[in-house]
């Protein structure tokens, strides 16, 4: 059974959130790539990366970097590397060959055995996608960073 994790990473570099630190390589990729192949060791897993960077990852597993030259944004744009991280991530896991593939953002941390269950869940009903217990997907269209609509504006609001 193949599990791919598929990844993207846009833009030069990336700053840590929390503070002054800009990480590099596979410092970029992490806490999500530790901590995924922890829980999966003894899988047979690969990491397929879309990126406009250039990236030297040091890992156990096989790694396929697919390097966009002409993303589908402009990279002047407003978070530009969020929209063609979310853009790419989709992308990968329509063209991938694994029995399963999983998508995650690089600052996402696997804390224990329950993410296994990804498997089973996918098996039985095709697809697994999480729910956010914030809602983000609803509300974050209207406030949070790439709001540009109100809730009145909202066809699911009903």
């Amino acid at each position: 059974m193949k599990i791919e994790l598929v990844m993207a990473e846009f833009g030069r570099e990336r700053h840590n959130v929390g503070g002054n630190e800009t990480l590099q390589d596979t410092q970029r990729l992490n806490p999500t790539l530790s901590s995924f192949t922890e829980h999966f060791n003894g899988f047979d897993i690969s990491l397929t990366l879309y990126t406009d960077a250039d990236f030297e990852i040091i890992t156990d597993i096989p790694v396929n970097i697919i390097k966009v030259d002409n993303p589908i944004y402009w990279p002047g744009i407003y978070r530009y590397g969020s929209k063609c991280n979310d853009y790419y991530k989709v992308k990968g896991l329509l063209e991938s060959k694994a029995d399963y593939a999983i998508s995650m953002d690089s600052d996402m941390y696997v804390v224990n055995e329950e993410v296994k269950t990804l498997l089973p869940l996918t098996e039985k009903f095709g697809v697994c996608l999480p729910e956010n217990p914030r809602l983000q997907v609803r509300f974050d269209g209207i406030r949070g960073m790439d709001a540009d609509y109100t809730l009145d504006e909202d066809p699911t609001s009903l």
